[in-house]
C-alpha cells in the first residue's frame, strides 16, 4: 500500500523515534516536491531532518511533481500539492493533520490519517506495544502537537482497548 504524505506526519513522526515505522505499513510514501523543499531545504535545523533524508535516499519516501494543483482558498500551499498528488497518482490514502486540510481530503474521497491515527495503527499492527503508544502521545504532545485533555484520554483509551 502506497501514501501520499503532507510534511507535518513525517516531521512529528522523526521527532518521536517511529518514523521507520511507516515502513512496516506501507510500501512508500510518496510527498510532493513542495514538501520535499519544505522539509529538506527548508528544514535544515531541525534534528529530525537527517532522518527523513535518509528514507528519502532509501527511495522509501519518493519526491514527484504535480501536475495540475487544486485551488483552494486557505489551504496550505503544500496540502493543496498533496491532495492534488493523490488525485494525480489515484492513491487515495494520505498522510495529513491540519484540521482543514484533513476536513477537505474527504470531499475528494481520499482517506486522511493523522500522526495519532497511524500510532493507533502501528499499536494495532503489534508495531509498537501499550506502553510505547503511550509514551508516543506523551513525546507528540510534548513536541507541540496539540491534543486536548478529552483527545488525550481518548487514545489512550483507544489503546487500552486493541489490548484487551
Amino acid at each position: 500500500m502506497k501514501s501520499v504524505s503532507d510534511s507535518t506526519p513525517l516531521i512529528r513522526l522523526a521527532k518521536i523515534g517511529c518514523i521507520n515505522l511507516l515502513k512496516k505499513v506501507f510500501a512508500e510514501i510518496i510527498i510532493e516536491n513542495e514538501i520535499y523543499r519544505e522539509i529538506i531545504e527548508k528544514g535544515t535545523e531541525h534534528s529530525e531532518i537527517p532522518i527523513i533524508r535518509k528514507l528519502i535516499e532509501e527511495r522509501f519516501i519518493i519526491a514527484r511533481e504535480t501536475i495540475k494543483k487544486i485551488e483552494i482558498p486557505n489551504l496550505h500551499e503544500g496540502e493543496k500539492r498533496s491532495i492534488s498528488l493523490c488525485k494525480q497518482l489515484n492513491i487515495e490514502n494520505i498522510l495529513i493533520d491540519e484540521e482543514e486540510g484533513f476536513n477537505i481530503t474527504t470531499m475528494f474521497n481520499l482517506i486522511p490519517i493523522r500522526t495519532t491515527s497511524l500510532l493507533i495503527i502501528f499499536l494495532d499492527k503489534n508495531l509498537i506495544s501499550l506502553r510505547e503508544y503511550r509514551e508516543s502521545l506523551k513525546r507528540l504532545s510534548e513536541s507541540g502537537y496539540f491534543l486536548d485533555a478529552l483527545t488525550y484520554e481518548r487514545l489512550l483509551n483507544i489503546g487500552k482497548n486493541l489490548r484487551k
